[in-house]
């Protein structure tokens, strides 16, 4: 049966603490985590998220490919050499499914069909949101938003904007891959 989940896309933090509560073969499953319990009668804050100070050129890069989170995936995965490959892996798959996206979501939109577009769209989403590629994720949302509408007015654009959001992001996944070779 199942014991846990994880949502995508996958949270690094949230997958290292699923699996840390899998039970080891042969041994009996951990105890569950202990949580306060809360006071209905007290109000919680808001989440406070520190300002970034990364440069303008820094932020725009981290859009294009979120390095550090591709950093935090392979250390939650022990880093070193496993780590890296599971990287290189998920890199590699990433390169060999997202033209295939791409072209189903040119294909939906030329042939005038949205929900072929939705499904194509949210495929490549979520696959360049799990590598980090938020700009890449945030394109193909908005495709999927126009499927999820019944339309692809406009796609069009959108297209050639995804297609130039993947193309840039090609010489940061050398990057990665060449410090992880």
């Amino acid at each position: 049966g199942m014991d846990d989940w994880v949502s995508k896309p996958i949270d690094v933090d949230e997958l290292a603490g699923a699996l840390q509560r899998c039970p080891q073969r042969g041994g009996p499953p951990p105890p569950p985590p202990s949580m306060p319990e809360a006071d209905p009668c007290v109000e919680e804050p808001a989440l406070a998220i520190a300002p970034s100070k990364s440069t303008s050129t820094e932020r725009e890069a981290d859009l294009e490919l979120d390095v550090g989170a591709l950093e935090a995936y392979e250390m939650s995965l022990g880093g070193g050499d496993f780590g890296k490959e599971l990287v290189l892996d998920l890199i590699r798959m990433y390169r060999e499914d997202a033209p295939g996206s791409l072209s189903e979501i040119a294909d939906a939109v030329a042939a005038d069909e949205p929900e072929a577009l939705r499904l194509a769209a949210h495929a490549l989403k979520g696959s360049s949101a799990n590598l980090g590629a938020h700009r890449l994720s945030q394109l193909c949302f908005q495709l999927e938003i126009l499927g999820k509408d019944g339309s692809v007015e406009g796609a069009a654009t959108l297209v050639g904007e995804v297609r130039r959001a993947y193309e840039s992001l090609q010489p940061l996944l050398d990057n990665e891959v060449d410090k992880r070779s």
